[in-house]
């Protein structure tokens, strides 16, 4: 089971749960900008040396990147992963990046921006 630190968890929480009382009494604030993605984004780097073809944390590792804007290294992240065909057979995540983050699925062409 993959195992996520506490610090990977909270950077990449959405906004969306808040609880709504909150969310009522108006103090949402930026919450985005209280996420560290890149810690997020160093973690599952970490983890998934230890486990190269882990297809669930390397979703991860390329979604922490995105969400810290580099999207270049979470291309070169989907682009090196071993077991390409698991990797590109999640066709609904790769049709969420390619549309957010401009990214494309591993040995295919670019996603136009």
């Amino acid at each position: 089971m993959l195992e996520v630190s506490a610090a990977a968890k909270a950077a990449l929480l959405p906004v969306a749960n808040l609880p709504a009382r909150r969310l009522r009494a108006g103090q949402t604030g930026n919450r985005a900008a209280d996420r560290n993605y890149d810690a997020a984004a160093e973690h599952f780097r970490a983890v998934q040396a230890q486990r190269p073809t882990d297809v669930q944390v390397a979703l991860r590792h390329i979604y922490a990147l995105c969400l810290a804007g580099r999207t270049d290294a979470a291309q070169a992240v989907a682009d090196s992963f071993p077991e390409r065909a698991r990797l590109v057979g999640l066709r609904a995540y790769w049709a969420f990046v390619a549309l957010r983050f401009h990214l494309s699925p591993p040995g295919s062409a670019p996603s136009a921006p």
